[in-house]
């Protein structure tokens, strides 16, 4: 698994070279046969710009910020 850091995915929407960059990454790991993972992702454009690029897992604060146990388990319930 390669991941990318968040500091690269706060950039990808303002900056088009730093979406240059992460584009690259995801192509060079899955040439190397790797799963790519984006760190820290807050938004619904960074969401989409790196799942078009072809990233397999994403995580961050737009999914859901951090919880206890208790309230995963409450979440869990619903």
């Amino acid at each position: 698994v390669l991941k990318i850091d968040k500091t690269f995915v706060d950039k990808i929407v303002e900056d088009s070279e730093g979406f240059c960059l992460v584009g690259s990454v995801i192509e060079i790991g899955h040439g190397l046969h790797l799963k790519i993972v984006a760190e820290g992702v807050e938004a619904a454009d960074q969401f989409a710009l790196l799942r078009r690029s072809g990233c397999d897992y994403l995580q961050g604060y737009y999914y859901y910020k951090p919880m206890s146990a208790e309230e995963f388990s409450k979440l869990l319930d619903k």
